[in-house]
């Protein structure tokens, strides 16, 4: 599987970069404590499943690697920071969503691209590979590893009042959690909102905002279907994760959990890969359970975001560079255009 091929890739390069540079190739001479951060509440059904690979992790490792998992809200930081707290070692490993760290590497959210990619298979077979080229720089500059990349489901359109047709979207004030995100609302008339996660329930309820753009998952995982009653499945873009680590502190590990943790990276992939399409479909069916009202957009309406859309993508490699256009020209070339 290219999947598995790819994260063992980085970690070889990665122990012979550090070899080469000197970064510390020495095993600790007893079990490893790593602080692992994700930016999601705790009651979130991806923190769930982090709790059983961590669970997964020390029992695999025979208590040689303990992970302590700390959720939104337990550490100082946002879903901005994952590149800066690993590579400066504050956390030995950080989830993140490719879409906040437009700070540190903004050439990656090429799946933040409206209607480029917009199912679970286009993803995973795009990824094998824009995950390389990805890996790669980030090792290169800040010494990070990727330990798998995942997705969340497709990014959808959730809002307080009906939204049926792309007119409908017009003058609305939409939290967006990415500047992609933030240019295509500009593009289709609506007004974009920049809040964090946490604060997407409160600003709903209190009319700071008229909807928001995430996941069926989050929407019912983070109950907001108790302040939104409506959802235009768009599935416009994929929502981007990965599982990032310090490899200064990963080549301080014994070979044999070195071997180990490289493993379970890549059985996390593949069930990632088989639990995200089932998150999706639970949650869609709880939210349906709850009153809310789910809408498709008409073909008509489809074929003319798509149009107005596709310009994006070329100023947004132009803004960013040759890597992000290598990015783009790899994931169009998987998904067969």
């Amino acid at each position: 599987m290219k999947g598995k091929k790819f994260v063992r890739f980085l970690i070889v390069v990665g122990l012979v970069s550090s070899f080469l540079i000197g970064s510390g190739s020495v095993a600790l001479a007893g079990p490893a404590e790593w602080k692992f951060f994700t930016y999601l509440p705790s009651n979130d059904r991806v923190v769930k499943a982090y709790r059983d690979m961590v669970a997964d992790i020390g029992s695999a490792t025979g208590g040689q690697l303990k992970l302590n998992l700390y959720a939104a809200g337990e550490l100082p930081y946002t879903p901005v920071d994952a590149v800066k707290i690993v590579s400066t070692n504050k956390v030995q490993m950080s989830d993140g969503a490719v879409g906040f760290q437009a700070g540190d590497i903004p050439e990656f959210n090429v799946f933040g691209m409206p209607f480029l990619c917009t199912t679970f298979e286009g993803f995973f077979q795009a990824v094998d590979s824009a995950a390389p080229i990805m890996n790669q720089h980030l090792l290169d500059k800040y010494k990070i590893g990727v330990l798998f990349h995942w997705t969340m489901p497709p990014q959808n359109l959730w809002t307080v009042k009906p939204v049926k047709t792309l007119s409908d979207i017009k003058g609305k004030k939409i939290r967006a959690w990415n500047p992609e995100q933030v240019t295509m609302l500009k593009i289709l008339g609506a007004i974009p909102v920049s809040i964090a996660s946490a604060e997407v329930p409160t600003s709903l309820q209190r009319g700071v905002i008229d909807g928001a753009i995430t996941s069926a998952l989050s929407v019912n995982d983070w109950k907001l279907y108790d302040f939104v009653n409506y959802g235009l499945m768009i599935n416009f873009t994929m929502g981007h994760q990965f599982v990032l680590m310090n490899m200064g502190q990963f080549n301080k590990l014994p070979a044999d959990v070195q071997k180990t943790l490289t493993q379970k990276g890549e059985e996390w992939f593949d069930k990632f890969k088989a639990l995200t399409p089932q998150f999706e479909s639970e949650a869609r069916d709880s939210l349906a359970k709850h009153g809310m009202q789910l809408f498709e957009l008409s073909d008509a309406d489809l074929a003319k975001a798509k149009e107005i859309m596709r310009p994006m993508w070329d100023e947004w490699t132009g803004k960013h560079g040759p890597l992000a256009e290598k990015l783009l020209m790899e994931v169009n070339a998987a998904l067969g255009r």
